[in-house]
């Protein structure tokens, strides 16, 4: 598979994207849509269609990306979004979702959807609808990132009657899902807004003062209670919180590993501070500590939009300094002897990254990676 680079659709990509939609039918909906239909799509109508339809995007609030190979800038995939029809009552709508056959199955579709389930996000649209036909052979992928529900009906192509699903997504759900990566190709966990469910297992690791004291400062007293949890999460993970809390999921088993919160959020300063970050003991050193930083500042930079975001580690956390530090962090100073506890002060060194940093980080990943640039 060739390296390729996600992008918006803009004015000039419409003969490109005709090519790939006709295509795309083709080769997906042969013996499906009565052939007569398929013989009858001609590029110059079809790329007419589309110069029309890019045109219209601002008007229509339509979204539109395409995946663009990077050796010889082509398209080879798109995906086409807006707002859904007033009688789904729901927010979105996914039109499109087209590769060519020989990029299918190699994470370009996954890659899409991530793109278009954050721009829906950004846009405060919390569920969509994707529609495909029930023999669609590609409907094994969409089952994969776990639709709410799904209703079948019927619709008529050429005079011949065909089985659709509508299937709805949480649009928060479907970004993560798009997301899931394992080790190498894949991430290994998934970050979700913590809730009521989750307040058990975090009591099960406030083990102690100390430790209670290490992972959260004095926002807890000793013992933490679910009152002291659920005040903490009662205003949060609102479109305008000024804090997120998120579990981390081990994506094959599912199982809770982990916490972090981003707080302090100052959107005219555009600032954000991470914070409470815990991984479950027996997942520490597998690498999932960095996974989950590098997830929140993508959520930080990339979801929020902000231009700063800082945190502080204890200066005898070695392992998290090192961490942080290989991240991307930069340490700004120590505050020194900065919290007592019992007989002894410890020093909190802070650190931050700017949005510039970040955008660099991700550059040098891209440049980094031999294949598949978007997986």
């Amino acid at each position: 598979m060739e390296s390729y680079e996600i992008r918006p659709m803009k004015p000039g990509d419409e003969k490109e994207i005709a090519k790939v939609h006709i295509d795309s039918w083709k080769t997906t909906y042969k013996g499906i849509i009565p052939a007569s239909y398929l013989d009858a799509l001609h590029l110059e109508e079809r790329t007419d269609w589309w110069k029309r339809l890019i045109k219209e995007f601002p008007l229509a609030q339509n979204i539109g990306r395409v995946a663009v190979s990077m050796k010889d800038n082509r398209i080879i995939g798109f995906a086409l979004g807006g707002p859904a029809p007033k009688e789904e009552e729901t927010d979105g709508e996914l039109f499109a979702l087209y590769l060519y056959e020989e990029c299918q199955k190699q994470g370009v579709g996954k890659r899409l959807v991530s793109s278009m389930s954050e721009a829906f996000l950004e846009r405060n649209w919390k569920e969509l609808i994707i529609r495909a036909l029930v023999d669609n052979p590609n409907m094994p992928f969409y089952k994969k990132l776990e639709p709410k529900s799904i209703r079948r009906h019927t619709i008529t192509i050429d005079g011949k009657d065909l089985g659709e699903w509508t299937m709805l997504f949480s649009t928060e759900d479907l970004y993560h899902s798009s997301r899931m990566k394992q080790r190498g190709n894949k991430w290994m966990i998934t970050m979700e807004y913590f809730g009521k469910d989750d307040i058990e297992i975090v009591m099960k690791w406030a083990c102690s003062p100390r430790f209670l004291m290490q992972w959260a400062g004095p926002t807890f007293s000793y013992p933490l209670t679910k009152e002291q949890l659920m005040e903490y999460i009662s205003k949060a993970n609102q479109t305008d919180s000024t804090r997120y809390v998120f579990k981390i999921i081990q994506n094959n088993t599912r199982e809770v590993i982990g916490h972090l919160s981003i707080g302090a959020v100052n959107r005219y300063n555009r600032s954000a501070r991470i914070g409470k970050v815990i991984i479950d003991e027996k997942y520490r050193g597998l690498g999932y500590g960095k996974q989950v930083i590098k997830e929140a500042i993508h959520f930080g930079f990339d979801r929020l939009g902000l231009h700063r975001i800082s945190l502080g580690v204890w200066d005898f956390n070695e392992q998290a300094l090192v961490c942080y530090k290989k991240i991307g962090f930069i340490e700004e100073g120590r505050k020194r002897d900065f919290r007592r506890f019992e007989n002894e002060y410890w020093t909190l060194v802070e650190m931050s990254m700017l949005e510039d940093e970040w955008k660099e980080i991700k550059d040098k990943e891209r440049q980094n990676t031999p294949s598949i640039l978007h997986s």
